[in-house]
């Protein structure tokens, strides 16, 4: 801005330091020169736009929506990164799934006695152990290969049956059992004789009874995939699954011929599950939530505007920015799961900022007589340098999220800001670009009409006006605030189906399971599947022992109801026991229970006498498990590189976080205990995955960060803004706001029962970004200019409709379907009132719209103020019309004329002398 000191004096402005200036003149000639030659060559910016567009654009195709579940835990956690491990190295057990069959004793009678003409077991319908329950549960997995090929193996009661009938097809020391046998025996007389045979031997082991609820009502079966061999992710593997439970009904309907269960109460659950209704809520979402979100944003755009051409210029540029940044999302990799889909309301919401800055400052310089391009350039003048500081703390606030320990708040610390920068590159280019070919003025005007922002005008003034009442009032709330925030509690989402909404399928699967085979849920406890991560080397004899030490050890906690575990001695042992044939012996299949032996191998009780004792032993019998039919039952616990193993463990959890900490402290203290008692074996590593190690972890090393981040992003704000402004009673008021929203949000988040959790990193870097936002739009045009009231008028008006528009598109996708999700959005648009609510309430107090004269502040009555502000602005307008009326004024391209510019600087247009017009 060029300006004599004297024209600075006349117009009281509060400038600041010459360093700050020379860096904002710098800036200001950057952006408009970017601006004028965007204004100049529209046709060649629209040619360089649309190309990146369609490249750009064509990253969209790469997007990937697969969510991964490790992705929202501590990324450098040792019990992340095990699960992370397994997720790549043992997708066969990670993507297993779980299914819960409920008994039907009326379809039991229904069913056609012909199907069992030759039973020979007690038909007994209100028991799953019946034979036709488990010829039905083999039934069902026969389904489940027809409708996902990457089906493998089930692990459950039929499944034990079969090795069972396996193995007993051999004889000890006379011939091996054979592969042939490794079926469900028939329903012909011989084959009956078989299947009784073999039911009595498999209800003998009391391992089986884990397979059925307490009651007998309800039963599971556990399904191993091979998701890579069918090009599968766990979300696309879990759509298939999630599909083929839906239409097995009308299936079963027609052709189940030993399925008699209550068809519509079947469920499933573990990660493909959620991971593939996740990706399916989110396409459903973003298809309806963002058309609604635009034709919000039009509706306010039209309604500010009142213009068409204006209306359609700011939508387009907000959709250009969009196509832009979720493309650069393919090209990079980043996916667009369920928490970083925050980038689609905030880029609706926010990325319309940018425009309706720019454009209410040019309509303003139109009004006010200035021609096309030298407006364009005015409205990125000091506004423009206010709108690169916004955007500059906007960056650094959201980029602040890479700091987080979560991998996909990370990511939204990647996305956030690049689409904030795309936003307004996007603004100072095509929108001066599309104004200059299809802005028209209206017909018989000589100037368009500015319609100001007078009712924050009229807020600012009453605030103003009583400043003490004010200060008074903020400090009221901010205690109020700072008391009500004490409520806050920690959000759980230990259990992802339980992070859907009430109501929702896979949530009600999961809600039907505990009901249906754990007895379902008490105030006091609830069931949490959880399993143990061993990572090294599988083949020491030494990781064998601790493993048995430590089954003995967690099933010795008190308050934890641990059954009997299996685990890879166990699955040894009872590989070796039936691997020659049984003929008739009474074995067990899962848990390595034999009666004639006396109770459980390893823990307490007899092992085999031909348990491997070595390292190469170890090895060649889990080759020999591998070859044979018995591998069907191994493959949950231990990977094809015999580099992981899993122990799986059922805690009881309960429902807050100090039972989620008791279930923590006590596995761990067993795995403490097993250390000082066997030493851990060497290369030996031991994490903690499941539902309880999902919550623990969630709130005890993530929840922090949400005031991590807080600081991290003020200070980096306030930083900038000294660093660019050299005001240091601008910066302080910026810090003041956002301090103040801070308090006032966590205040509030009690009210709407939301609670401490890692989603309130974003809301809280979006507070120190357009929290900052906001308050520099204001204090900087403020500091900088004596004319208040028409700072008001113009950036009131911007930042008004800004804070509409950002507070509609997350309003409107808290609508989504996922809970945690939902949450965060409600979290940012109620951040969003408090800051421009609290933004509006500073500014008034320290910068009136109407300040006093300081010799006459104390004498002048109220009527009195009233006529001097009057006077002021009717000569201010006159001043302004008399300067645009001047015979051919150049205005300076650094110059930001408006009507709120008392002197404008101009050049002769002969002699080229600059001057002051007033």
């Amino acid at each position: 801005m060029v300006e004599s000191e004297k024209t600075r004096a006349d117009e009281g402005a509060e400038a600041s330091p010459q360093q700050s200036e020379e860096k904002m003149n710098f800036i200001l000639r950057g952006l408009s020169g970017m601006v004028g030659w965007a204004g100049a060559n529209p046709y060649k910016m629209f040619a360089l736009i649309a190309a990146i567009t369609l490249i750009l654009g064509y990253g969209l195709t790469m997007v990937n929506t697969t969510a991964v579940e490790t992705d929202i835990f501590p990324k450098d956690n040792p019990n992340t990164l095990a699960a992370k491990n397994i997720s790549q190295k043992f997708q066969q057990f990670y993507t297993t799934v779980s299914s819960y069959l409920v008994i039907d004793p009326e379809k039991f009678g229904q069913m056609n006695p012909a199907n069992l003409p030759n039973r020979m077991t007690n038909a007994d319908p209100n028991n799953a152990t019946d034979e036709l329950y488990i010829r039905g549960v083999h039934e069902f997995y026969q389904y489940m290969k027809m409708k996902v090929p990457a089906t493998q193996y089930e692990i459950g009661p039929a499944a034990a049956l079969i090795i069972v009938n396996w193995s007993n097809s051999g004889i000890p020391n006379v011939q091996a059992p054979t592969d042939s046998a490794f079926n469900m025996p028939g329903t012909d007389p011989l084959g009956e004789i078989y299947y009784y045979e073999d039911q009595q031997l498999l209800l003998s082991d009391p391992q089986i009874q884990q397979c059925f609820s307490k009651d007998y009502s309800c039963t599971s079966i556990t399904f191993i995939f091979d998701p890579k061999a069918h090009g599968l992710t766990s979300a696309e593997l879990g759509k298939q699954i999630i599909k083929a439970i839906d239409d097995w009904p009308a299936w079963a309907e027609e052709n189940a011929k030993f399925a008699a269960f209550k068809y519509e109460r079947t469920t499933a659950n573990q990660v493909p599950i959620t991971d593939g209704h996740a990706a399916e809520l989110s396409e459903r979402d973003n298809n309806i939530l963002t058309p609604l979100v635009i034709l919000f944003i039009l509706a306010c755009l039209a309604v500010s505007f009142r213009k068409l051409s204006y209306t359609l210029i700011g939508i387009t540029a907000l959709i250009i920015a969009v196509i832009w940044t979720i493309g650069l999302m393919g090209y990079v990799g980043i996916p667009f799961t369920n928490l970083n889909q925050t980038i689609v309301p905030l880029l609706l919401g926010c990325g319309i900022d940018y425009s309706l800055h720019m454009m209410t400052q040019y309509m303003q310089h139109r009004a006010n007589g200035l021609p096309k391009a030298q407006a364009m350039r005015a409205a990125t003048g000091r506004g423009g340098f206010a709108m690169f500081l916004s955007a500059t703390t906007a960056v650094i606030g959201m980029g602040s999220l890479i700091f987080s320990p979560s991998v996909a708040m990370e990511q939204l610390g990647v996305v956030a800001p690049m689409g904030m920068v795309i936003a307004l590159i996007v603004n100072m280019t095509f929108t001066p670009a599309a104004m200059a070919l299809f802005v028209r003025d209206p017909k018989g005007q000589k100037q368009p009409e500015f319609r100001p922002a007078k009712g924050i005008t009229k807020f600012a003034d009453i605030v103003g006006s009583h400043r003490v009442i004010a200060i008074i009032i903020v400090l009221l709330l901010t205690a109020g605030a700072y008391v009500s925030s004490m409520n806050l509690r920690y959000e759980e989402f230990g259990d992802p189906q339980m992070n859907f909404l009430p109501g929702d399928k896979v949530r009600h699967w999961r809600e039907m399971e505990n009901e249906n085979f754990y007895g379902g849920t008490t105030s006091d406890t609830t069931k949490t599947a959880n399993f143990f991560i061993f990572e090294g080397d599988m083949t020491d004899p030494k990781v064998h022992t601790y493993m048995r030490k430590f089954a003995e050890n967690l099933q010795s906690m008190p308050d934890q109801g641990i059954g009997q575990i299996m685990c890879l001695p166990w699955l040894i042992d009872s590989y070796l026991m039936i691997r020659q044939g049984t003929a008739g012996a009474a074995v067990s299949t899962i848990g390595g229970y034999i009666p004639g032996l006396g109770g459980m191998p390893g823990a307490g009780g007899t092992i085999s006498p031909q348990y491997p004792q070595t390292q190469a032993a170890i090895k060649q019998t889990f080759d020999e498990m591998k070859k044979s039919p018995f591998w069907t039952q191994t493959a949950f616990f231990l990977d094809n590189d015999y580099k992981i193993g899993i122990l799986p463990v059922d805690l009881l959890q309960k429902p807050h976080f100090e039972g989620v900490q008791h279930g923590w402290d006590a596995v761990w203290k067993a795995v403490e205990k097993t250390d000082s008692e066997l030493g851990r074996p060497a290369g030996t590593k031991i994490a903690f995955y499941g539902l309880t190690s999902a919550s623990y972890m969630f709130i005890t090393y993530e929840a922090p960060w949400v005031n991590y981040v807080s600081i991290i992003s003020s200070v980096a704000v306030a930083i900038i803004l000294l660093l660019f402004t050299r005001n240091l009673k601008s910066t302080l008021l910026t810090v003041i706001v956002m301090t103040l929203t801070s308090v006032w949000w966590f205040g509030i988040l009690p009210l709407f029962n939301i609670g401490i959790s890692v989603i309130l990193m974003l809301p809280v870097t979006f507070i120190m970004a357009m929290g900052s936002n906001y308050a520099i739009l204001f204090i900087w045009n403020l500091s900088q200019v004596k004319d208040r009231e028409s700072i008001y008028y113009s950036i009131g008006k911007s930042v008004e409709y800004s804070a509409i528009t950002t507070i509609g598109a997350f309003f409107i996708f808290g609508f989504m379907s996922d809970l945690m999700s939902r949450k965060a959005m409600m979290s940012v648009w109620l951040a969003t009132v408090v800051s421009w609510i609290c933004a509006m309430i500073v500014v008034a107090i320290f910068y009136p719209p109407y300040p006093k004269p300081k010799a006459e502040k104390s004498k002048l009555p109220r009527q009195s103020k009233k006529q001097l502000r009057k006077a002021a602005m009717d000569s201010r307008r006159a001043q302004a019309a008399a300067a645009a009326a001047s015979a051919n004024p150049v205005v300076n391209a650094n110059e930001t004329p408006s009507n709120h510019v008392k002197v404008a600087v101009l050049k002769h247009p002969q002699t080229g002398r600059e001057k002051s017009a007033k």
